[in-house]
């Protein structure tokens, strides 16, 4: 089977780049003329650049899949869609000589095991990283230069847009929510019941404007979980941000400088909210902390989200509960589970009845099945 491998960094101008549809269907066409049976692996909005193969989903598979030999031959339309980088060049180069998978960059049989085919191939990866590098050097310079005339640059801060020109201007309806936003912080009222109170009014937030799916990694197990942008609801760490960011009184931070841009709220209202949340953050005291044993370990079997423990000293929540509750309007009808019943029971599972003790001493010295 072929595996037909394409790639582009970002939704780029018509012209600028060849398009994913474009790599498809070459890769089709020529898996057709071959009469061979064919498998897409697509990154989409993925720099070659990216060293850590697990960022590059579709080439992780594709690699997978040559090293267990369901993929015999590999089409891209050009090296530059397999990478930008040396490393992940000759690391691609090693496995498929390993596992002699033949490579078809736009269609031609090209054996990577003529010492002068390595060469070349070489040369022009390190000529491909030379131009990402280069082209990085050129549009962080850009992006500089546009930021200090007070140009925006990505998503635009809740509360602002971009104007015709590319300028940071004020948007009136979210500047409204931002005025808001600070009037009721300095009332005392905390950044989670503000949220609360903007969901409960459905207010959208910054990311309802898009399509697609935003990516959150959980820093302790480091699983990824996908949002849609339409979905997504005011938390209290989001009102923290905004409440704290000194855009909204004219003085946008880049690169440890302060440009500046049009103010939404004075630079009064603004120290006296940050002085009052910073005050009442002091009178909290100590958080406690506790190690819960099964943290990315449990999923919901209604809507399969991480179960997360929930413990308060002096609060009703003693449990590990899913995720999807802390959101409003959810649909699952899962219930949370006793924080002490369940590690107990597993505690007790894996090493009082030794099932742990005996299912390792039985792997040897296999890292793999052991992990």
């Amino acid at each position: 089977m072929i595996g037909i491998y394409c790639r582009i960094s970002k939704q780029k101008e018509q012209g600028k780049d060849v398009s994913i549809e474009v790599q498809k269907k070459s890769g089709i066409n020529f898996a057709k003329s071959i009469n061979e049976e064919f498998k897409i692996f697509i990154d989409e909005g993925i720099s070659g650049t990216y060293e850590k193969i697990n960022e590059r989903k579709g080439f992780a598979s594709l690699l997978g899949a040559i090293k267990n030999k369901e993929i015999t031959k590999v089409y891209c339309y050009d090296q530059s869609r397999i990478e930008r980088s040396n490393k992940i060049w000759n690391f691609f180069v090693s496995l498929m000589m390993d596992n002699k998978c033949l490579y078809y960059p736009s269609g031609k049989i090209f054996d990577l095991a003529v010492p002068e085919n390595l060469f070349y191939t070489g040369v022009m990866s390190l000529a491909h990283q030379l131009y990402a590098a280069l082209t990085g050097i050129k549009v962080k310079e850009a992006i500089n230069l546009n930021a200090k005339k007070g140009k925006s640059h990505g998503l635009t801060a809740y509360g602002y847009k971009k104007s015709e020109n590319g300028f940071l201007v004020i948007n009136n309806e979210e500047s409204e929510v931002v005025k808001r936003i600070f009037e009721m912080s300095l009332k005392g009222i905390g950044t989670y019941t503000i949220a609360n109170i903007l969901n409960s009014e459905q207010i959208p937030t910054k990311y309802n404007r898009y399509k697609g799916e935003i990516k959150r990694v959980d820093k302790l197990t480091e699983l990824p979980t996908y949002f849609s942008k339409k979905e997504v609801k005011w938390r209290g760490n989001v009102l923290h941000d905004i409440i704290t960011n000194p855009i909204y009184k004219g003085k946008r931070k880049w690169n440890n400088e302060e440009v500046s841009v049009p103010a939404i709220i004075t630079e009064d209202l603004w120290q006296k909210v940050n002085d009052n949340l910073l005050k009442n953050k002091k009178k909290v005291g100590k958080r406690e902390e506790y190690h819960y044993l099964l943290n990315g370990l449990i999923f919901c079997n209604h809507c399969n989200n991480e179960f997360r423990g929930k413990r308060r000293k002096n609060g009703g929540d003693n449990v590990y509960k899913c995720k999807s509750k802390s959101r409003q309007n959810t649909k699952c009808n899962s219930h949370g589970i006793n924080i002490f019943r369940i590690e107990t029971f597993i505690i007790n599972h894996l090493f009082m009845t030794k099932g742990l003790e005996g299912l390792l001493t039985k792997f040897d010295n296999d890292h793999n099945e052991i992990e």
